[in-house]
């Protein structure tokens, strides 16, 4: 794993072994194009006149991307000292995960870290990114800790996600002082899937609205749901019982109590 020390990425990940920069660079223009690298990698034989001439795997092409974003970190972290990235590498010793945080994120979340989904003026705040290989607690439970060192292990106030299992899970045993809230919009965004085979489907959709928005209080959302449920007869639906257990994290009138900076319909 690297913390965007002067640590040579070669023993991490594979580049280009032998092989002059502007070779790099007609490999690389060639991807951006669209062609597809074995088609690059066998045209490269042909005018070398072999493969044996060409001194790198066709393996290696897919580790260009990755050369060229370190090599992008490093630049950064030069310019700034507070650029900050990490990565791990996996048993065979290709890259893993990335993560990285901009030194102006760091100052954002100093001013702003009570809401981790902040906006300011309307725009949103990037608090860090990340590349992952799978979307699973233990990836999540990594990424987490790494920004969180970073952040000098000050946890967000509040957390808005999408439902994701994994990712619950990974914010209840790293982030467990944090607000954990799920996105309503991608909630209601996923009704037509989740709520299959049903005629008045739109008339649904706007009933729902109004029970989850124009509900003042928890007890109010829980009548006016209950009797919906029964209107359409989705009394037997999994995913609706799922939100009904779940309510207390997406519903609007359980957390008027905070602040969320005009995210409470998101």
């Amino acid at each position: 794993m690297g913390c965007g020390k002067s640590i040579s990425k070669s023993q991490y990940v594979p580049t280009f072994r032998d092989v002059s920069k502007f070779v790099i660079r007609i490999v690389k223009d060639l991807i951006d194009a669209g062609v597809k690298q074995s088609h690059i990698y066998h045209a490269l034989a042909n005018q070398l006149n072999g493969f044996e001439n060409i001194h790198f795997l066709l393996k290696d092409m897919h580790n260009a991307d990755c050369h060229s974003m370190f090599q992008y970190f490093a630049k950064k972290k030069e310019a700034n000292e507070d650029f900050f990235y990490s990565w791990i590498v996996d048993e065979a010793n290709k890259l893993k995960n990335v993560v990285w945080v901009d030194a102006r994120s760091r100052v954002a979340f100093r001013d702003f870290g009570e809401l981790y989904a902040s906006i300011q003026h309307g725009q949103s705040i990037l608090l860090g990114c990340a590349l992952i290989r799978r979307e699973d607690s233990e990836t999540y439970k990594w990424v987490m800790r790494e920004w969180l060192e970073y952040m000098g292990d000050v946890q967000p106030g509040d957390i808005i996600t999408d439902q994701s299992t994994p990712m619950a899970n990974a914010i209840q045993e790293v982030l467990p002082n944090s607000r954990h809230r799920l996105c309503v919009w991608h909630i209601l965004s996923k009704m037509p899937r989740k709520v299959l085979a049903m005629k008045n489907m739109g008339e649904f959709q706007k009933n729902m609205k109004e029970v989850v928005y124009d509900s003042l209080t928890p007890e109010e959302f829980k009548g006016r749901w209950i009797s919906l449920i029964q209107l359409f007869k989705l009394e037997g639906n999994e995913w609706l019982n799922g939100l009904w257990v779940d309510q207390i994290r997406w519903v609007p009138s359980y957390v008027k109590d905070v602040f969320w900076a005009c995210t409470i319909n998101i």
